[in-house]
């Protein structure tokens, strides 16, 4: 087997495991206790039915070259609620009505010491598989 085909063996298992863990960590994200909220009890989760949740996919590509991962939330408000927004409704006092933004992306992809921890360990972790697969010491 030629080295490219090795080494892109190696990234494709390593991205994928290494995309499933951001897909868990963003999901975490969105039921950590730790968002403001105007009513009620405060900090909270961003769970009320569980859909926003639920409607979290991930979409893996990897070719030579390209390594791609895109996450999508489906619910048709996960917009507003990541990004938050001003209603055109009011109040009984004439004040726009807001939701605050809880971007529940932010703190995972900003933590750039952890993924590139976490992709490393992935990285590693591929290699010694793909060593082992090939009879080669890991």
């Amino acid at each position: 087997m030629a080295l490219d085909a090795q080494l892109q063996g190696v990234l494709d298992d390593a991205w994928g495991r290494f995309s499933a863990y951001v897909d868990e960590r963003l999901t975490k994200e969105i039921t950590e206790p730790k968002w403001p909220w105007p009513n009620g009890e405060s900090p909270r989760d961003i769970v009320d039915t569980g859909d926003l949740r639920a409607s979290q996919s991930m979409t893996v590509a990897s070719q030579p070259g390209t390594l791609e991962t895109k996450y999508r939330w489906s619910a048709p408000y996960a917009p507003t609620v990541h990004d938050g927004a001003v209603f055109k409704a009011t109040d009984a006092e004439g004040n726009a009505r807001t939701m605050t933004a809880r971007p529940w992306t932010r703190e995972v992809i900003r933590d750039r010491v952890r993924l590139q921890t976490a992709f490393k360990l992935h990285f590693t972790m591929a290699a010694k598989r793909r060593a082992g697969r090939l009879g080669g010491t890991p």
